[in-house]
């Protein structure tokens, strides 16, 4: 997880490019460059890696299944899931971006199953999903994603896992 804020100039000055210096908790995090900000607007910061929060993704066991002794089609259930527990001692807002294969390949299908909770943001053509998320604290979500991947019974498919 990745800590990033948005800042306002509110300095009635604009503020010049160069380094600096972020701190949270009293905490230095890290140094960054900024670039030229008039006054009144806002801008986007990143803080790096917050530890505040366990997160695991599990992929599901990849099986290729024969459907029908005349069948001309294989069939490949995969699938993921992602919890994410909140260990800070405040609400927080979460975004989650993750990603689900996409064909390019029109013999190869990519049929989703389920993506539980439903995401904020689909891509179809890059497979690309964002979750909006709010975690109390202490906190536990899972996201589900499962897909079923369908190809030619003489296509052979490399399956990468994660």
């Amino acid at each position: 997880v990745y800590l990033n804020v948005s800042a306002e100039n509110t300095t009635g000055s604009p503020l010049l490019p160069g380094n600096l210096d972020m701190f949270l908790d009293n905490r230095y995090t890290r140094t960054a460059r900024i670039g030229f900000q008039n006054p009144g607007t806002t801008f986007e910061l990143s803080l790096g890696i917050d530890k505040a929060f366990e997160i695991t993704r599990t992929v599901l066991k990849k099986k290729t299944e024969v459907k029908g002794f005349l069948s001309k089609r294989n069939e490949i259930p995969s699938g993921y899931e992602i919890k994410i527990k909140n260990s800070k001692n405040t609400t927080v807002n979460l975004f989650v971006n993750d990603q689900i294969p996409v064909s390019r390949d029109e013999k190869i299908k990519i049929d989703v199953q389920l993506l539980k909770p439903k995401p904020e943001k689909v891509n179809n053509k890059s497979g690309y999903l964002t979750w909006k998320i709010v975690l109390k604290p202490g906190q536990e979500k899972v996201i589900s994603v499962k897909y079923l991947v369908r190809h030619p019974k003489k296509r052979i498919l490399q399956v990468l896992e994660d």
